[in-house]
């Protein structure tokens, strides 16, 4: 309560900054942390006994954990709380957010079975989504610096079985997402279970990601996805500061 009474009063003399452009830069910082202190303040915790929190951050959702065994570890980094919410249904799951990762709007992570991980590595950055699992034994692991776009959904799972006529074998069982390192995800972007994406790649706004792509530096895009272009990375510059910095 307090911590947001601050930032609200600060943000209210903001008129007071005599350059416009600080100024603005400055009301969009304290916005956000407004923001921040808005969401740890409704923060709720329903942690069972049996289950471990290392909040080396503060969260600013909702965290559920009803099992035992499970793990939840924040590593060390910039301290601005994680808006996230977190349902963790089950066994021996273990949760683990890396150093400077940052969440720009609510984040939804989802663990509906027994010995499963979600590891998201350091300095990557997400907008609102969801990452979801559904299945024991199964992986949903975010390299190091990559960049999710909005309204994107990570699936480890189908949710029903699809099963073989003759055999009635299982056909569809949910292992893994495996993302590499330096990955853009575009908007809206759909990815389902057993797919790898390699290091350096472009994920096209609006795609469906049904398989693996082991090649790196490729723009992969479409519904289905596919590969529409080699050779190309990304930087998180703006086109016309990059090319400036090519002048």
């Amino acid at each position: 309560m307090i911590r947001l009474l601050f930032w609200q009063i600060v943000r209210k003399f903001a008129f007071l900054v005599p350059i416009s452009g600080t100024r603005k830069m400055l009301r969009k910082k304290w916005d956000r942390k407004i923001e921040f202190a808005k969401l740890t303040r409704k923060a709720k915790f329903s942690v069972k006994k049996g289950n471990e929190l290392i909040l080396n951050r503060p969260a600013a959702a909702k965290i559920h954990v009803h099992g035992k065994g499970n793990k939840i570890v924040f590593k060390e980094a910039n301290g601005e709380p994680l808006p996230l919410e977190i349902s963790v249904t089950g066994d021996g799951n273990t949760i683990e957010i890396g150093e400077n990762v940052h969440i720009e709007n609510l984040i939804s992570l989802r663990i509906i079975a027994d010995n499963s991980r979600v590891k998201i590595g350091e300095n990557t950055a997400l907008n609102c989504g969801e990452l979801y699992l559904a299945e024991n034994d199964s992986l949903i692991a975010i390299g190091s610096e990559c960049l999710f776009s909005w309204n994107t959904n990570l699936w480890c799972t189908d949710g029903h079985s699809i099963v073989d006529t003759q055999t009635k074998a299982l056909t569809n069982r949910g292992k893994f997402i495996e993302i590499g390192d330096h990955v853009w995800v575009g908007k809206d972007v759909k990815i389902g279970k057993n797919v790898k994406i390699a290091s350096g790649c472009i994920v096209g706004w609006g795609s469906v990601v049904t398989k693996s792509f082991e090649e790196e530096n490729c723009v992969i895009a479409g519904v289905p996805a596919a590969v529409v272009k080699r050779g190309r990375t990304w930087d998180a510059a703006m086109p016309e500061d990059y090319d400036k910095r090519l002048k």
